[in-house]
């Protein structure tokens, strides 16, 4: 049986393309497999998610590994000639090895690049760890139903949760070109914002199916002038890209509307703010791209500046105490400060009034040496509230009755803090009025420590917190070799359950940080 392409030349039927013209085959135009194929005799198709200019996306089950869920991206671009398709698959491989070096929690992690048969034809699938969650899009079409949005707090705190992951995908030279509403989901285990659809795998669609045109990535009025209209991408791109995005989330109105195209600057009357938070995000989209932010650390600090100094404004969008931290660890954080410390500041800072104050402070903390480190004075405030007090007491309580040495309790609850806060990292919190909402939140972190260690770790595990060393884990490995258990099994079997506890861990490194002790227990 033969086939004819559109100029009537006669092919073969297992060809794809005409071997006269190089045009596709009719009858070798892309179908969509049905749900249950098996794609490449390991990935059970379960429905179709979407289709773009690429190709499609299907859900699938991974059939070599408890059917769990994962997503599978074809990559069909239209071409009109085979070696178009070739070159266009090139390019994707490429793009595919990119992805493939990005190793972050809150990036969906890339299995594998498929080549499988299916309707007679070789295609071509990226396959990549499936989220569970929904997409800030649908999470504001779901708000404005209710005739609600976002609020600043609630950005505030999704930007101080997806500018690390920029952070580390700008630090690897790569650009994502597409951040919006649609690309960005907050995942239903933890709340953090994962980013999806990288736009080189677009742009790859697209220099193949338009040479002529340098870019189509990007959307209007998500990515700046230069991107749209010149194709050039820096890490302030997607900078802007974010700005948009909030304000989107703010006003539930479309980019189109909310910025000019002459102007810019049309969204400010149209969202209600601070002074402080519109600072940032005016830079952000700043006309000129040498007049923005050039790096997400930029606005990090930015934006950990206006929530120290207007913390009136910053209740609403605060993460629950049990969150997983989404800030990279750097070197190891040091505690606020500690009891002695205290103590002397206070009766240098004010004399015999403040150093009974300090002493007296010290007889009602007790014995409970760890926690005097916040809890001393160190400004001109009052005493704790009945409550802190109380709450306090518990923790140290609870503490001693799990046997968790005190100053390892600390450093692993500083290190939190400080993760989650990056704007108090430096300073010591006072006894004042106006560090209160952070004492109470430092204390919530350790009590949920506590509550983690003593759901994972057995009581004699719980001991050797913050002593455990090399040393230990060959005296382990001598124990595992005894039951032919070889060190390297033993220590993937480690990293398989502390990851699964900590999964925002897997890129950090952990060995040089308090919850490193974790692993080893």
């Amino acid at each position: 049986m033969s086939q004819y392409c559109p100029k009537g030349h006669s092919n073969l039927d297992h060809s794809q393309f005409c071997g006269t013209c190089g045009l596709p085959l009719p009858e070798a135009q892309d179908v969509s497999p049905a749900s249950g194929t098996i794609i490449g005799s390991r990935y059970q198709l379960q429905y179709q998610l979407g289709e773009g200019g690429f190709g499609r996306t299907y859900l699938a089950k991974d059939t070599h590994r408890f059917s769990e869920l994962c997503v599978l991206k074809e990559f069909a671009p239209y071409v009109d000639s085979e070696g178009a398709l070739q070159k266009a698959e090139a390019l994707f491989e490429r793009e595919a090895d990119v992805l493939y070096q990005l190793q972050h929690p809150q990036i969906p992690t890339f299995r594998e690049l498929l080549r499988a048969n299916f309707e007679r034809r070789e295609r071509l699938f990226l396959v990549q760890d499936y989220v569970d969650g929904q997409t800030y899009q649908h999470l504001l079409d779901e708000r404005q139903a209710e005739g609600k949005t976002f609020t600043e707090g609630e950005v505030r705190q999704f930007l101080l949760d997806i500018l690390p992951v920029l952070d580390y995908i700008h630090s690897a030279d790569v650009i994502h070109r597409d951040i919006s509403p649609d690309n960005l989901i907050k995942r239903a285990s933890d709340g953090l914002p994962v980013l999806i659809d990288f736009g080189g795998v677009k742009q790859v669609a697209t220099a193949v199916s338009r040479p002529a045109n340098v870019t189509l990535v990007g959307k209007v009025g998500f990515a700046p002038y230069e991107q749209i209209q010149h194709g050039q991408t820096y890490p302030h791109s997607d900078l802007y890209a974010l700005a948009a995005t909030v304000l989107v989330l703010l006003t539930g109105q479309t980019a189109s509307i909310l910025f000019d195209s002459h102007s810019n600057r049309s969204w400010q009357e149209q969202v209600n703010i601070s002074p402080r938070l519109a600072v940032v995000l005016e830079k952000m989209l700043a006309e000129n791209p040498r007049d923005r932010f050039q790096t997400a650390k930029q606005v990090r600090v930015a934006l950990s500046n206006t929530h120290n100094t207007n913390p009136s404004r910053h209740h609403r969008g605060t993460a629950s105490p049990g969150r997983a931290a989404s800030a990279p660890i750097s070197a190891p954080p040091k505690s606020v400060t500690s009891a002695s410390t205290s103590a002397s500041t206070s009766a240098s800072g004010r004399g015999w009034g403040g150093l009974l104050l300090a002493l007296f402070t010290l007889l009602m903390v007790g014995l409970s040496g760890w926690l005097g480190y916040r809890l001393l004075p160190k400004g001109d405030g009052a005493l704790f509230g009945g409550a802190e007090q109380t709450q306090r007491g518990d923790i140290n309580s609870r503490r001693t009755q799990l046997g968790i040495e005190s100053q390892f309790l600390v450093s692993l609850t500083d290190q939190t803090f400080y993760e989650r806060y990056p704007g108090q990292q430096g300073r010591s919190l006072t006894d004042t009025f106006e560090d209160a909402e952070w004492r109470r939140r430092w204390q919530e972190i350790a009590h949920d420590w506590l509550t983690t260690l003593e759901a994972n770790l057995s009581p004699q595990s719980r001991q050797g917190l913050g002593s455990y060393s090399a040393a230990d884990v060959d005296r382990w490995t001598q124990a595992a070799n005894a039951l032919f258990v070889g060190r390297g099994a033993l220590s993937d079997l480690t990293d398989s359950i502390f990851f699964h506890l900590f999964p925002q861990q897997r890129s950090e490194p952990i060995f040089e940080q308090p919850i490193g002790q974790v692993w080893y227990a």
